[in-house]
């Protein structure tokens, strides 16, 4: 019934960092765990692993990065075939400092994104129970507010920014 899903999902992941130079930092991900349908009626063993770049420079005002990663992602069902696929995304992103505006002392800068995602291996979405909706691909755009070389903290939260993003799927 796909008006009436219902999951249980354990999926831990490990990221590190890694700075390969002053403008260039990498960070692999590995998560790997299992899910079920709350009825018992299905399980699944799901993973993925990504590796990002993120590659920075200035050009007057402007902070620039160059975004890119690539991935593994797939799943064992008990009771049928794995599946996988390999997400490959690219894009950019710009920041420009908000002059007067400021949290608290720190003076606040927005930023914009752009990606482009595409699945080696199409991903097929069951739609109304029945029909089978393939995505290829994904467009997202994004903006968000951040402060200049700070964390925003909030209780015992940090973020580098907060914002909100748009995907679209071909």
């Amino acid at each position: 019934d796909p008006d009436n899903v219902g999951s249980v999902s354990v999926i831990p992941g490990v990221e590190m960092e890694i700075p390969v130079t002053r403008n260039w930092i990498l960070r692999p991900t590995v998560n790997a765990g299992w899910g079920s349908l709350t009825d018992g009626s299905e399980s699944a063993w799901s993973y993925w692993t990504t590796l990002r770049s993120r590659f920075s420079f200035k050009t007057g005002k402007l902070d620039w990065a160059l975004l890119n990663s690539i991935g593994y992602v797939g799943y064992t069902p008990d009771d049928d075939e794995s599946e996988d696929m390999f997400p490959l995304m690219a894009g950019f992103e710009w920041g420009y400092p908000l002059s007067g505006f400021k949290l608290g002392k720190d003076p606040l800068q927005l930023y914009w994104h752009a990606t482009y995602t595409n699945y080696q291996n199409d991903l097929n979405v069951v739609v109304q129970g029945q029909d089978v909706a393939r995505v290829t691909d994904k467009w997202q755009g994004g903006i968000a507010i951040g402060k200049q070389g700070k964390k925003i903290e909030i209780w015992k939260f940090r973020f580098d920014r907060l914002g909100l993003a748009y995907e679209r799927g071909g």
